[in-house]
């Protein structure tokens, strides 16, 4: 049997090993962990430069400062070009210095590096073995002093004590906290648009209904559609505002409207297109015309004629709400857009505009009093020819005039008091601009959409609500759109634009486009399949129905998200979950408003958090947002 002093003896040196193992390892935890945990969380994001990890921490981190330490160093870097690449700026080609060694463990598995601790640490006890020998000898003989009743209790309670404190140490920050906020959140009206309803003419009932049973999944309150002018009137009717004229051809939009209110969707027709036999004889067709009529009618009145009559059909169908024409500040759709006198190009298109938008009012109001009319959306972007401009800077005639000078032009004429909606299409026609860039004057997208509020509080349009009829990011490029972003970035930003639009009230709808990809546009929810199936949801049909986004955090640090339960019809419960290694786990559950909307304060406690919403539609049938990073 040992002695007590022997006993002690082995203890001693336990002890200080455990005291050692703490002392490397928890610093450890701080150094690499929360790094680790950081990385992962964001490996979307930064996976174009994932190699660089160790060079942003280093460069982010103070001198004599731990790595564990440097919470938030990823956004920081992820907000300088020259540190770390993101989809919009991607890496630059020597971004880390020849030689560079790094610094940091670059997201190494936390047991290597422990492994690697303990290694140094027995090369250092080597090293200085002889006094380690003397100074283990005179803790053997203070030792002895001590009797073992005593001495054996003291060690094992310390020794114990030690491996707790190792434990927590590698065990990382507390999990995130959620509290659900009292907090009304502005939502825009949530719509979509599907070209396929109105591309083949007739589609039967059957496949209309499936589109909408498809977007009133996704939860769209309403739908936007074409309403063709040069495909209801192809020939030239006898009696124009008689909606029940042999020429006219109803049968589509019957259909839709039809199966529209059995869904539970509102129509919003945007009605547009010359027909041939009403186009201006003065304007020349030519080649790169579209296959729908772009010439502005020889006869504005023709249109009004038009509007009596589908007004007459379909406002005792519950259709409230009309659009004037898409995008007449461009040559695609309204031609021309300038005029030549002299040595200057004049821009024509808003008076041009300015009639048919009176022409259609008259004839809309005298079938329904109390219809709303909706200005056609402007396109986003202009050519650099203002309103007018010396042929000799522009040698050939400019094709689009710029949405804020187009508007400006509009609101100056005295048929701009027939509008009581403003609509405008913010599609992204490149990256988000870099901090510092000029103020663009001839583009509104989404990343500059407060210069479209405050572009019409400077009119008369000053007191009129906003609808953005069109807007949504392309995941192919197509001729019409050449900006393009991946699936997941596309998801990103219809979540984003959710918590973005929070903040403008004057924005009271906004109209996805469009369902389904279709070639000419690759913007849709879903990719383009055969016989038009909705059989390959993009992850961005998640991210329509179920938003989640980061807006200002309030003062006590906490992050706050706002989103939106779409499909539901009434207040319902949603779940926050948070990710879990390879899984979720339920954060907190809560009552949405009667809209869906919702608000909630994250205190993820200095660590990052991966967060999404789901929610279980009451029929046993569950759907979930796309994550969001938040730290």
């Amino acid at each position: 049997m040992r002695s007590g002093a022997s006993r002690i003896s082995v203890l001693a040196r336990v002890l200080i090993v455990v005291l050692t193992c703490v002392l490397v390892t928890v610093p450890a935890r701080a150094s690499v962990q929360d790094v680790i945990q950081d990385y992962d969380a964001n490996n979307t994001v930064i996976s174009r430069c994932h190699d660089l990890e160790d060079y942003i921490i280093a460069k982010r981190v103070a001198p004599g400062q731990g790595y564990g330490d440097a919470l938030g160093a990823i956004d920081d870097a992820l907000a300088q070009p020259s540190l770390v690449g993101t989809p919009e700026h991607p890496c630059p080609a020597t971004a880390v210095p020849e030689g560079s060694d790094g610094g940091g463990w670059g997201g190494r598995s936390l047991v290597v590096v422990i492994v690697l601790q303990v290694l140094i640490l027995g090369v250092v006890l080597w090293i200085v073995r002889d006094g380690v020998r003397r100074g283990l000898a005179r803790l053997r003989r203070a030792a002895g002093t001590v009797p073992p009743r005593v001495a054996v209790p003291v060690v094992t309670v310390v020794a114990i004590g030690a491996v707790v404190l190792t434990v927590l140490g590698l065990r990382g920050p507390p999990p995130p906290t959620a509290e659900a906020l009292d907090m009304a959140v502005h939502a825009p009206v949530a719509a979509l648009q599907d070209d396929r309803l109105v591309s083949e003419s007739p589609r039967s009932s059957a496949f209309i209904r499936t589109r909408m049973t498809t977007m009133r999944a996704l939860g769209a309150r309403a739908i936007r559609v074409d309403l063709r002018w040069d495909l209801v009137a192809r020939s030239r009717p006898a009696m124009p505002t008689d909606p029940g004229d042999p020429a006219y051809d109803w049968t589509t939009y019957d259909r839709i409207v039809a199966e529209a209110a059995r869904a539970g969707l509102k129509v919003s027709f945007t009605v547009w297109g010359t027909p041939d036999w009403a186009a201006d004889p003065g304007v020349a067709a030519v080649p790169s015309d579209p296959a729908w009529g772009n010439r502005r009618p020889a006869d504005a009145a023709w249109f009004g004629e038009f509007a009596q009559a589908v007004v007459s059909r379909y406002a005792p169908r519950g259709v409230t709400d009309w659009e004037v024409w898409n995008e007449p500040n461009i040559d695609m759709f309204l031609r021309p857009q300038y005029e030549r006198q002299g040595t200057e190009w004049v821009a024509v298109g808003p008076r041009t505009y300015a009639a048919l938008l009176s022409a259609f009012t008259r004839g809309a109001r005298a079938a329904a009093p109390d219809v709303r009319i909706v200005s056609g959306g402007v396109a986003p972007v202009g050519d650099s020819c203002d309103i007018r401009c010396s042929t000799a800077d522009v040698g050939e005639s400019p094709h689009r005039l710029g949405p804020a000078q187009f508007l400006r032009a509009l609101a100056a004429l005295p048929e701009a008091a027939d509008v009581e909606v403003v609509a405008a299409h913010p599609y992204p026609s490149g990256p988000p601009p870099a901090a510092g860039a000029p103020r663009r004057t001839r583009r509104i997208d989404m990343d500059n959409l407060a210069d479209l509020v405050t572009t019409l509080e400077a009119t008369t349009f000053r007191d009129r609500p906003i609808w953005l009829t069109e807007y949504g990011w392309q995941t192919t490029r197509s001729q019409a759109l050449r900006y393009t972003v991946t699936p997941d970035e596309q998801a990103a930003r219809v979540s984003q634009t959710f918590g973005l639009l929070t903040g403008f009230p004057t924005i009271r709808r906004a109209t996805y486009y469009l369902l389904q990809d279709n070639g000419a546009f690759n913007s849709g929810l879903y990719s383009a399949a055969a016989d038009d199936a909705l059989s390959a949801p993009k992850p961005a049909a998640d991210a329509f129905a179920l938003p989640l986004a980061r807006i200002a955090d309030g003062p006590d640090g906490r992050a706050r998200l706002v989103g939106q339960v779409r499909p539901s019809r009434g207040a319902t419960t949603a779940v926050l979950e948070r990710r879990t290694g390879d899984g979720w786990a339920t954060l907190s559950s809560f009552r949405t408003r009667a809209d869906g909307t919702f608000a909630v304060a994250v205190d993820t406690h200095g660590a990052r958090a991966t967060l999404r919403v789901r929610w279980d539609d009451g029929s046993g049938s569950e759907r979930a947002g796309v994550p969001l990073s938040v730290s």
